[in-house]
This record gives structure tokens, sequence and C-alpha cells, in this order.
């Protein structure tokens, strides 16, 4: 077996992932090394305190250390949000490096999303981000539920629709004339589509463009409707 010799000072490949010219403190505390020293001399210190707790954390940005620090530096340490603040930093230090945001309690995600993403997770954009996520997974519901009432009340009108098209035009309806009898978004389609094709509503062929038929639901309704109409004529 062949072995590759390291050189000498050469970082093993996963830390050298994660190697930096100069210390994650002093990255992160260089903004402010020609500004006001004692204004933003809390931040900076915060940095250092910040940076420390992460240690185990060599993949986390400077600018998420910065995140923190600003505000660790306005937030009184015993308050609510101190504490959730303290309490996000040691959950990521206990995370091995690449771990999800969202193995997190959900009010440290949100903390966290924000450092994350360079912006100060103080308690008011902690707030204010919850509340729009709030509302996000309330416009989410509110269409699962939408969805799942076409679905349950719609199946046999959009495989007339198709059979119609398809009696006209020898082709089936593209999905996004189907669509327009309940004026879908474009994210709302497939999911409609593809739920009246397992309910048995519709078939189609993934892939191909007015590949839309009525489904075998339909047609077996069709056929029975049929047979009672000509047994009754008769």
């Amino acid at each position: 077996m062949t072995t590759v010799e390291r050189k000498p000072g050469k970082l093993p490949a996963r830390e050298a992932r994660y190697a930096r010219k100069k210390p994650r403190a002093q990255i992160a505390a260089a903004p402010f090394n020609n500004k006001d020293t004692a204004k933003y001399a809390p931040v900076v210190r915060a940095i250092g305190v910040v940076d420390k707790v992460l240690a185990t954390r060599p993949d986390i940005w400077a600018r998420t250390v910065t995140a923190f620090a600003r505000a660790v530096a306005v937030t009184p340490p015993g308050s609510e949000h101190g504490q959730v603040l303290l309490a996000t930093l040691k959950s990521l230090a206990a995370q091995d490096p690449g771990s999800r945001l969202t193995d997190l309690p959900p009010e440290q995600t949100t903390v966290a999303w924000l450092a994350f993403r360079g912006m100060t997770p103080t308690a008011s954009a902690a707030e204010h981000k919850t509340a729009e996520l709030a509302r996000h997974d309330e416009r989410l519901q509110r269409s699962a539920e939408d969805i799942a009432a076409i679905v349950a009340e719609s199946g046999p009108r959009a495989a007339q629709f198709t059979a119609g098209v398809l009696e006209r035009s020898g082709a089936g309806p593209l999905w996004s004339e189907l669509a327009s009898l309940w004026g879908l978004s474009w994210q709302d389609r497939p999911v409609v589509i593809r739920a009246l094709a397992r309910d048995g509503w519709l078939t189609f062929e993934e892939g191909v463009e007015r590949s839309l038929r009525p489904g075998p639901r339909y047609l077996d309704t069709t056929n029975t409707n049929t047979t009672a109409a000509f047994a009754a004529a008769n």
C-alpha cells in the first residue's frame, strides 16, 4: 500500500477546510478597529467571548461571531433573551461542524438563523422573525387545506374538462390550462394534479406535454352512468 506523507506543518484536510490566515476573533473585530473605541468596546469584548464559546466550531464564520457579539453587547445577560443567546451559543458549540440549525430548539433556531446571515439577533429581531415564520406556516396550512378541498370536490370536474379538451383537440390540456379552473399558483399546480391522479380522476405521462387523460375512476363512473341510462331506456 502506498502511503502519502504529509508535509511538516500542513493541516489535515478536515482542519485545513476551516483554516484562516488570521484568528477568527481578529477577523470579526477588524471592522471596529478604526472606530470609536469607547462606543464599540463592548462589541469587541463580546466577540472574544463568543469566539471562545464557539471554539469547537471552526466552520462558523467571523460574520456570525460578530452578529452574536452585537446582540450580546446590548442584551442584559440575566434577561430572557440573554439566556436564549447563551443557550444558542452553547447548543451550537455542542453540535458537529455542518450540523443543521433546525436540530436546535425553535427559539434557538431563529436566533442562529439571523446570526448565520450576519443579522444581529436582538430580542426584537428574533420576535419579528418568529412572527414572520408563524405567518408563513399559516399560509402553508391554509394552502394545504385549499388543495385538499379542491382534490376532494373537483375530481369529476377536472376529468370532464380533460375529456372535453381531448375530444375537441385530440390531445389533453396543459397543466396550466387545467389549473386555471381553480386559479392555482404554479407551486400548487403539480400538487393538485398529482393528487387527482392518485385518486384516479386523471392520468398523465411524466414529462410528456399534453398527456393528461381522464382517469379510471372517471371512466368507470361514465360507463356506469351510460349502462344505467341504456337499461332505463329499455
